[in-house]
């Protein structure tokens, strides 16, 4: 059975309204009076907002405690739901149909099938995989997905980082016993219409992944010992 759409319009709509408040609490750019005026900001001055959103809990809970946009209860679990999000250094190993796959930058590695929203992230990242990025990967309805910022390095690997690599994904899958997008849905937290209270007694949500591999010592090490090109 194919898999239920995510619910684009309805990330974004949160998503605006979260880098709204952020704005207006910290007053990082200047004149921008509504939600919808956040989409039409240059990169360089919504990525400001967007490291601000990413810097503290205490922002994000007062959003929620405090409800500006009048967010439903089920919207506001959202948010919460992202505290629990991985943020960081993942190696980009290939895209697969449905999504594509993240390698953190730790010991031991663990493998997250990401979703692509309105494009597959295959049409909007580097066609010459792997590729090193920085992103933010957020628990939403039933996936794993980017929050919209993915940033490139530009590393070149040599054929024994893309072999570990594979190794890792290979591994995972084993451990894990299905494919990758079946294990993100079997591990993600539904949403739900119970209040951020609620959520909070019941304990801590954990982002997806594959599986933690531990049969290979993480390339990541290595990775960062190579020589770059251009800025890394």
């Amino acid at each position: 059975m194919p898999a239920t759409p995510i619910n684009v319009d309805c990330f974004y709509a949160i998503w605006r309204e979260l880098l709204f408040f952020t704005n207006t609490e910290l007053r990082l750019v200047p004149d921008v009076p509504t939600a919808a005026k956040i989409t039409q900001l240059p990169t360089a001055e919504v990525g400001k907002i967007h490291q601000a959103v990413w810097k503290s809990n205490q922002l994000r809970g007062d959003f929620i405690e405090r409800n500006p946009a009048n967010l439903s209860g089920e919207d506001s679990l959202t948010v919460a739901h992202w505290n629990h999000r991985r943020t960081g250094k993942f190696f980009l190993l290939r895209h697969l149909k449905s999504h594509s796959i993240f390698i953190d930058d730790r010991s031991p590695a663990q493998v997250y099938a990401v979703h692509g929203l309105y494009s597959p992230l295959a049409e909007v990242s580097s066609p010459y995989l792997p590729v090193l990025v920085e992103v933010v990967l957020l628990p939403f309805e039933d996936r794993i997905i980017d929050d919209g910022f993915l940033i490139p390095h530009n590393v070149t690997f040599g054929s024994g980082i893309r072999g570990d690599l594979n190794d890792i994904y290979r591994d995972a899958k084993v451990r894990r016993g299905s494919h990758p997008a079946a294990a993100s849905r079997a591990a993600q937290p539904r949403r739900s219409s119970g209040s951020h209270a609620n959520h909070q007694r019941q304990g801590s949500v954990r982002v997806p992944h594959l599986f933690v591999s531990r049969r290979f010592e993480h390339p990541g090490r290595r990775a960062r010992n190579r020589r770059c090109r251009g800025p890394c």
